[in-house]
């Protein structure tokens, strides 16, 4: 009896419910399910009568020299898409005997990040009028977070005690705590007083109750230790630092705050 052929539709279905039952998260299903896509899509072009199924792994080689040659896609690109066809063919249709372990994968480029001065920090703080932006900002920054962490905060997160930022479930799967600076606190209490988060921590909602962490320390709390831009918010144009005095500071991203961490605390 000759098998029925695999579908786009019943791959994408059989690769997310594998990952899914293997504890990848689920940015980990959209990115794979999107690499299996854009090669189905390869086959249609150069291969229209042959199934997902029935690719050979020098159909996934030649993939892999296409997506080099002529789409010139960057390094993560191209890693993204040889492990998620790794784990399909291995994982998913039970391929264990094929050489994909020894697909290529690109070495990536290393560059030295670009650190803001203290001038640039603070003119960027200064440029948020908004003050729910400027909190979020100043958190990202102080704590060395990524987007994703800071906008995963609830107020209960916030230990004035312990001066310390309790970050759950981050890159990886791994909870972890941040210092809290003493700035940072103050700020974040005037935020909340002004916005009133009910669940997230930069959210706008009236809250139920009020989180101990906004009653003042009765003791100094320790010496303030804040990370990090950790990746630099701005690129230097010709070598050239921003100058502070500009009327337009740089546009901070969060994907690029974690690289002045050891070098400007918020203090």
């Amino acid at each position: 009896m000759d098998q029925t052929p695999l579908s786009v539709q019943d791959a994408e279905r059989l690769l997310g419910e594998t990952l899914a039952a293997c504890g990848r998260s689920p940015r980990t299903v959209e990115t794979y399910t999107l690499m299996l896509d854009l090669f189905s899509r390869y086959l249609k072009i150069t291969s229209p009568d042959k199934t997902l199924d029935c690719v050979t792994p020098p159909d996934i080689e030649a993939y892999q020299r296409y997506l080099m040659t002529e789409r010139k896609v960057g390094f993560s690109s191209f890693n993204q898409s040889t492990c998620a066809l790794r784990f399909f063919y291995r994982t998913c249709l039970d391929k264990a005997d094929w050489t994909i372990p020894r697909l290529p994968y690109q070495r990536k480029r290393r560059v030295l990040p670009e650190i803001l001065s203290p001038e640039e920090v603070l003119a960027i703080f200064d440029a948020c009028h908004n003050l729910k932006h400027r909190a979020l900002l100043m958190t990202t920054y102080g704590g060395g977070l990524r987007l994703r962490e800071t906008l995963g905060l609830l107020p209960s997160d916030i230990d004035s005690k312990r001066m310390v930022i309790r970050v759950e479930q981050g890159k990886g799967r791994k909870d972890r705590y941040v210092m809290l600076s003493l700035l940072l606190l103050d700020e974040l209490r005037v935020y909340w007083k002004a916005f009133r988060p009910v669940r997230w921590l930069f959210a706008s909602p009236p809250p139920r109750s009020t989180p101990t962490w906004l009653e003042p320390t009765s003791t100094p709390p320790p010496a303030p230790w804040t990370g990090c831009w950790a990746r630099s918010t701005t690129r230097r144009r010709g070598g050239r630092p921003w100058p502070p005095q500009s009327p337009s500071p740089p546009r901070p991203a969060a994907s690029r705050s974690r690289t002045s961490c050891a070098t400007m605390p918020i203090s």
